[in-house]
């Protein structure tokens, strides 16, 4: 996938970020992820030797504390220093843009009082660490998981009153982007936010409201969540001119379902057979199930497929296909790109 993205950037000389989470891509001394078995290092280093006119974007994605699999179980202190360690090693690889996201706790979402007080004291540590090192670093903020709704723009703004503020008075840069609910939200493998339903103009509006509000602050809406959405949501939020959009699970599932097919083509029925159990046994698709679940065993192995890529049976099979994978997911990346060319120019 990273290939693939490095290819449409030059291909289409356009701006593209590659946002790695940190269960994807992570410091060594917490634990690398689960792609390629990357520390942060050796992920930055990868793309900038491939990417001479720096079109990629290296960006980080839910960089806060118990956002990494080692940090489960850690009390607040010890999970705010594993999130830090990770945020400088993000620094000093030359990171462009670090989403800050302390929505989650120790035993799951945060009320938006706590999320905002974490994320200050965070921001703050890391935008002057940032700054001791001379580096140029844009920030990403968030507060909330996603949901279904497009937000309430009172809401946005009373919280981006309250941080934005509160960053201004202890003299730190503000915040490129801010997430916000922008009626996107995935489940297996279809979007279920507001703005695949049956009334766009009324999410338009509702849409143009936050952007609006963020416009006030001057920072931009960022839409997370928008895999699976059809030329017309990916219009819809275009022309609410949401700044970005995220999408990930999409890319990973294109590339799995191109592997099978490659494997069933060419007769490798076994492979095949053991990669599918391998993915359904790894757990991973269960944060994507919606409730009740509708995917079954066969769906739900496609769901987890990307996250096994690295194993040693996989990577065994994986060299000869390698080129027919990467143009499946550089496919739906143009698709992406075509169909998302939002007015707005954060």
């Amino acid at each position: 996938m990273v290939d693939a993205a490095l290819e449409v950037a030059a291909d289409t000389e356009r701006e593209i970020m590659l946002i790695a989470s940190r269960r994807q891509v992570d410091d060594a001394r917490i634990g690398p992820g689960y792609v390629e078995g990357w520390t942060t290092h050796r992920f930055a280093r990868y793309v900038r030797q491939r990417d001479p006119d720096r079109r990629v974007k290296l960006c980080r994605d839910h960089g806060g504390p118990w956002q990494h699999a080692n940090e489960q179980g850690l009390p607040e202190e010890a999970a705010l220093e594993s999130a830090l360690t990770s945020l400088r090693a993000d620094v000093d690889a030359g990171f462009d843009l670090l989403h800050i996201d302390t929505s989650c706790g120790s035993s799951g979402a945060v009320s938006e009082e706590v999320a905002a007080t974490r994320l200050i004291e965070l921001y703050e540590r890391i935008a002057r660490y940032a700054e001791s090192a001379g580096r140029r670093v844009d920030f990403e903020i968030g507060v909330e998981q996603q949901g279904q709704a497009v937000g309430c723009p009172a809401a946005l703004g009373s919280l981006l009153r309250s941080v934005l503020g509160e960053l201004d008075r202890r003299g730190l840069p503000r915040p490129r982007f801010v997430v916000a609910q922008t009626g996107t939200n995935v489940v297996e493998m279809r979007n279920v936010g507001e703005v695949t339903g049956a009334d766009p103009a009324s999410v338009v509006d509702r849409l143009e409201a936050l952007v609006a509000v963020c416009d006030e602050h001057g920072v931009a809406l960022k839409a997370h969540n928008c895999d699976y959405l059809g030329g017309d949501s990916w219009g819809l939020l275009a022309r609410s001119r949401v700044g970005a959009a995220n999408v990930a699970p999409e890319y990973g599932v294109a590339q799995t379902r191109t592997f099978l097919e490659l494997l069933r083509a060419h007769g490798l029925h076994g492979p095949r057979t053991r990669f599918l159990h391998l993915a359904y046994r790894s757990g991973r698709w269960q944060k994507w199930l919606a409730t009740p679940p509708t995917a079954g065993w066969y769906e739900r192995a496609v769901l987890a497929g990307h996250y096994v890529f690295s194993h040693p049976e996989v990577a065994a099979v994986l060299p000869p296909l390698d080129g027919l994978l990467k143009d499946a997911v550089k496919s739906v990346i143009e698709r992406h790109l075509d169909q998302f060319r939002s007015e707005a120019v954060p």
